[in-house]
């Protein structure tokens, strides 16, 4: 075969394997740590958090600034709380998260066989039957909070043996925030089935 076409089927698969989401390692390896480190490197995933994540809508900080996940907690948990509060904050500074109708705040998910491992997931303060916070009490039948979701791509681990492993793309919905809607009529069961995990 010629070698330059040869060359243009070798880059037409690669290219390819990237569209259609194949596995990142097609064939299970038996990494050392810094192999593996070096690979998850060399892959385009995003786990800068402050990209999309934590926009300055979600996080009330100035635009360009950097929040680590440890800042997050803080933030989100110390600063303010996991309760449900029985009125708004009457500070308008404070972040949109504690200032919403239906607040939230920050946990971390972890999943040592995912890269990144951490990941960032708004929790609701209130639970479903207490509503949205601060609307008249003839209205919060008609009311709930609800989580919104993002799609991200990450890359899970799947083993084929004790020791060989292999790492494939994925999509995550990752909530990122709650939000006051009304209350569906019907409750469809398979609304999520088959779309990807949530978090």
């Amino acid at each position: 075969m010629n070698p330059c076409l040869a060359l243009a089927v070798i880059v037409s698969l690669c290219m390819f394997s990237r569209i259609t989401g194949a596995p990142v390692s097609s064939v299970c390896q038996n990494l050392t740590p810094e192999e593996e480190q070096k690979m998850l490197a060399d892959e385009d995933i995003n786990t800068n958090f402050n990209d999309f994540f934590l926009p300055q809508i979600l996080t009330g900080g100035s635009g360009g600034e950097q929040v680590s996940l440890a800042e997050l907690l803080v933030q989100t948990q110390t600063n303010y709380s996991t309760h449900c509060p029985t009125s708004l904050p009457s500070s308008q500074s404070a972040p949109v998260f504690a200032r919403s109708s239906c607040p939230w705040f920050i946990n971390i998910d972890n999943q040592p066989d995912r890269h990144p491992t951490s990941i960032p997931v708004a929790v609701p303060r209130c639970s479903p039957t207490q509503s949205c916070v601060g609307i008249s009490e003839d209205q919060k039948s008609s009311y709930e909070c609800e989580r919104v979701y993002m799609s991200i791509t990450v890359l899970r681990k799947v083993h084929c043996t004790e020791k060989l492993f292999k790492w494939v793309k994925a999509t995550e919905r990752v909530a990122v925030g709650t939000t006051c809607v009304r209350v569906k009529e019907v409750q469809s069961s398979t609304s999520n089935s088959d779309g990807p995990p949530s978090i």
